[in-house]
C-alpha cells in the first residue's frame, strides 16, 4: 500500500478524532463502528483502503459542521473564553460551527504547523482582545498577522471580541466591528451573561449571512 494511501487515511482517521473530540453532537456509535469495525477489518486486510475512505468520508459528511471558528487568545483569558465557548453551545450543537482552539493540539503534532492549518481553514476567525492578548507576542506576530491577511482577502470573517478594557488603538483589527454590539468589554458588565449573550448573537449573525453566502 502506498505511502500516500497511508498518509490519506491517517489524516481523515484524525479529523474524525478531532471532530469527535470538539463538538458533542457526533453519534458516539458512529465513531465508535468507524474505528472498531473498519479500522480492525482493515488492518486484518477484509476492506480496501478505498472502501474505507469511502467510509470515512460518509461518516465526515454526516457529522462535519458547517463553519470553522477558530478562537485566538492569550492563556490569561483562558476562563473568559470557556464561558463564551459555553454561550457558543446552541449554534454548536446545532452543527452550524466547529470550534477549534490550540489546546486541542495533541502530543507529537507541530504547535506553529496546526495553528497555521487551522488559520488557514477557517471561515471566522475571533480575537479574544485584552490587553494580553495584544502583549502576546504569539497572538500578535502569528495568529492575529494570518488572521488580518486572510480578512483582508475575504476568504474568513475576523471578528474582535472584547474580553476587558484595553488600548487597543493602532491595532490591526481597530476598524472592525467588534462584540459585543456596544463595545462595553465584557468585565465591565454587571452581567456577564448578558454580554457572552450579546456576543453569541453577534457571531449567530455573522455565521447566518457567511452560510446563506456558501449556499446562495
Amino acid at each position: 500500500m502506498s505511502n500516500d494511501r497511508h498518509r490519506v487515511l491517517r489524516e481523515r482517521l484524525k479529523t474524525l478524532a478531532e471532530i469527535k473530540d470538539s463538538i458533542e453532537f457526533v453519534d458516539d456509535r458512529l465513531y465508535e463502528t468507524l474505528q472498531k469495525e473498519y479500522v480492525r477489518d482493515y488492518i486484518e486486510g477484509v476492506v480496501q483502503v478505498p472502501e474505507l475512505l469511502a467510509a470515512v468520508d460518509s461518516v465526515l459528511a454526516i457529522e462535519s459542521p458547517k463553519l470553522e471558528v477558530f478562537f485566538s487568545y492569550s492563556s490569561a483569558d483562558n476562563e473568559l473564553c470557556q464561558q463564551l465557548l459555553r454561550h457558543l453551545s446552541a449554534l454548536k450543537r446545532q452543527g452550524t460551527i466547529y470550534q477549534w482552539r490550540n489546546c486541542q493540539i495533541i502530543a507529537g503534532q507541530n504547535r506553529i504547523e496546526e495553528i497555521e492549518r487551522h488559520l488557514d481553514s477557517a471561515h471566522v476567525i475571533l480575537l479574544l482582545v485584552s490587553a494580553d492578548f495584544i502583549e502576546s507576542e504569539h497572538c500578535f506576530s502569528i495568529e492575529l498577522r494570518k488572521a488580518m491577511e486572510r480578512h483582508e482577502i475575504g476568504k474568513a470573517r475576523v471578528i474582535p471580541i472584547v474580553l476587558r478594557e484595553v488600548d487597543y488603538c493602532g491595532m490591526p483589527f481597530e476598524k472592525l466591528d467588534p462584540l459585543p454590539q456596544n463595545r462595553l468589554p465584557v468585565t465591565s458588565w454587571k452581567n456577564q451573561d448578558e454580554a457572552f449573550t450579546d456576543i453569541a448573537k453577534g457571531i449567530r449573525l455573522a455565521v447566518e449571512e457567511m452560510l446563506s453566502t456558501l449556499h446562495g
